[in-house]
């Protein structure tokens, strides 16, 4: 199956599955929500009936802004001007290079830790149904396969957590190596193109450690595995022997995502969001722009489930898990006999649980 085929496939595959979508966008929301309803409170009471007021609406008042930095604490902390615009992206992009989780107020790390809890069960939930369901199914199937897979995928996001740390560790000789070198340089432009091949051996670095993830967790539901390890040295093994194949696959996804971000920046540059209404399109925008977004990531696992199955040789050979029937569904005797268990051991050979 070519590339295109891959997405085509996955994309018909997603149109069954609409309300993961929905799913994930509300995680997004009420993880959001936690630091929302208090900033709301601390941003309200910091305006109070002055001119700030009326001025903020037009524009972002960089006098307001310093004496509300100055003057706040806690999850408030993190406001700035990159909430605005073209901002996020660029804000998120410096803090993976830079490292910067660390430096995050203890509240917005206590959301991101409560969001990564509800992401995890619900991507699992909708991976392991584009699998095992891919015609659609009902709700109570969909929160079935998240209670099956969740604790897999958690332990695999704790994993991919060390390993970026652990990326970050073999990185900080070469930053210290950039810094000396810079510092020592004649010039600026020097300094400049050695900052900048750094931030690229970093992006690139954190993409391909993201794509073997990716697979990771597709080896995860395709093969039923129990051993995360195993896991993700299956798919580092799967991408090295179709590189072509799977980094050609992620780099159209990420262009899908991009094309969808630009769309997304030009379409905010339209609104006029100086008055009241065109600040509630405005947000109405970024709404569409998540639900967007969350699409677009599980169009990338449809994508890639296919490609899987079209190029692994174990799993061309046989399918274990897909067709397992929903929640209720009453079988005959010989459907149950051909049905694969629920609770059948992984189908992978010399795994341990």
């Amino acid at each position: 199956m070519t590339l295109t085929g891959c997405v085509a496939q996955g994309w018909r595959n997603l149109s069954a599955h609409k309300k993961s979508i929905l799913y994930l966008y509300l995680v997004i929301l009420g993880s959001a929500s936690i630091l929302l309803l208090p900033f709301m409170e601390t941003f309200e009471s910091s305006l109070g009936a002055g001119v700030y007021r009326e001025r903020l609406v037009t524009a972002l008042d960089y006098d307001w802004y310093q004496l509300f930095r100055d003057r706040t604490r806690g999850a408030a902390e993190s406001f700035g001007p990159w909430v605005l615009g073209a901002g996020p992206f660029l804000h998120t992009l410096e803090v993976l290079l830079e490292d910067g989780f660390g430096k995050l107020p203890p509240a917005v790390l206590g959301a991101v830790a409560v969001y990564l809890l509800l992401h995890t069960f619900v991507l699992s939930a909708a991976v392991s149904s584009l699998h095992l369901h891919p015609g659609g199914g009902s709700t109570r199937g969909f929160l079935r396969n998240g209670a099956d897979f969740f604790g897999r995928f958690l332990r695999l996001s704790v994993l991919a957590l060390l390993l970026y740390w652990c990326l970050r560790q073999l990185l900080i000789p070469v930053d210290g190596w950039v810094d000396s070198y810079s510092g020592a340089a004649a010039t600026e432009v020097t300094g400049f193109y050695l900052s900048l091949a750094r931030y690229l051996l970093v992006l690139v670095l954190v993409l391909l450690l993201d794509l073997i993830l990716d697979y990771a967790r597709i080896k995860v539901v395709l093969e039923d595995r129990t051993s995360i390890l195993l896991a993700v040295l299956a798919a580092a093994r799967f991408c090295a022997m179709n590189f072509l194949g799977a980094t050609g696959l992620y780099l159209l996804l990420v262009c899908f995502t991009l094309i969808w971000a630009g769309i997304y920046l030009g379409v905010d540059r339209l609104v006029d969001d100086h008055y009241w209404g065109g600040i509630l399109v405005a947000f109405v925008v970024q709404q569409i722009y998540m639900l967007g977004r969350m699409a677009l990531k599980l169009l990338g696992f449809g994508a890639q489930i296919q490609f899987v199955k079209s190029r692994d040789p174990w799993f061309r050979d046989r399918d274990p898990l897909a067709g397992r029937p929903e929640v209720g569904t009453v079988l005959s005797p010989t459907e149950q006999a051909a049905s694969p268990s629920p609770t059948t051991p992984s189908a992978v050979p010399g795994e341990s649980a």
